[in-house]
Parts: C-alpha cells; sequence; structure tokens
C-alpha cells in the first residue's frame, strides 16, 4: 500500500469514528464533570456512551426529586385529609434503579489495569 493510500485510509477511519462527543449541557455541573471523567477515562463504543449519557441524565432525575422532597417532604395531605406519598419519591425510585441499570449495563471494571497504555475497553455482561 503507498503512503498516500494508507493517509487515505486514516483520514476515512478518522471521519468514520467522528470526534468525541462534547459533555452534554443540559446535565448538573457535578454530573457533567462525571461524564466527562467518564469519557476521559474508558474507550467506549457509541451505544455505551448513549448509556452514560442515560444513566446521567437519570442521576440528575434522582437529585431533582430529592431536592423537591426535601422541599415539600416525603407525605402530604390527599383529598379526604389522609397521608399520602409525594409523587417524588415514585419519580426517586424510578430513577435511581435507572441509574443502577445504566452502570451495570455499562460493565465497568472493577479497577484499572496498572500501567495500560491506553484507556481500557469496556466489556458488557454478555461479553465472556
Amino acid at each position: 500500500m503507498s503512503t498516500g493510500a494508507a493517509i487515505r485510509t486514516e483520514e476515512r477511519l478518522m471521519a468514520e469514528s467522528g470526534p468525541k462527543p462534547k459533555t452534554p449541557k443540559h446535565l448538573r455541573p457535578p454530573t457533567r464533570d462525571f461524564y466527562a471523567r467518564m469519557q476521559a477515562t474508558y474507550s467506549m463504543e457509541e451505544h455505551q456512551e448513549r448509556t452514560l449519557l442515560l444513566a446521567c441524565e437519570a442521576y440528575d432525575r434522582c437529585v431533582e426529586a430529592r431536592e423537591e422532597l426535601a422541599k415539600s417532604g416525603t407525605y402530604q395531605k390527599g383529598r379526604y385529609g389522609q397521608a399520602v406519598t409525594h409523587p417524588a419519591v415514585k419519580v426517586e425510585e424510578q430513577a435511581r434503579l435507572a441509574w443502577l441499570r445504566c452502570i451495570r449495563e455499562l460493565g465497568l471494571p472493577d479497577e484499572e489495569p496498572a500501567g495500560a497504555p491506553r484507556p481500557p475497553k469496556l466489556h458488557g455482561r454478555y461479553v465472556g
């Protein structure tokens, strides 16, 4: 293969892979930092990047519900004066479960290999 062909092939591969996605602006600052650290630490495929984004959004939703519960309280008076749980309790619960499922689906390694020359490749739970 000539040098020109090798350069064109490399340029084509770079164009196909595209630039790394930027940190989403709609995430809260601590979650944005977590997202950026994960992007920098691990080599992810597109579906894993999307799963990470969903995990971060779920975490933000959980924090948002927790803040609402801190303001309003866990219980409210119902229509007939009975105590009912605040709707944010369910939102917090569902967001927490979504966060845990997304993180589990990413299959993050327990610890990074010592002296790794590049970020470790992620392995899902279905890969042996």
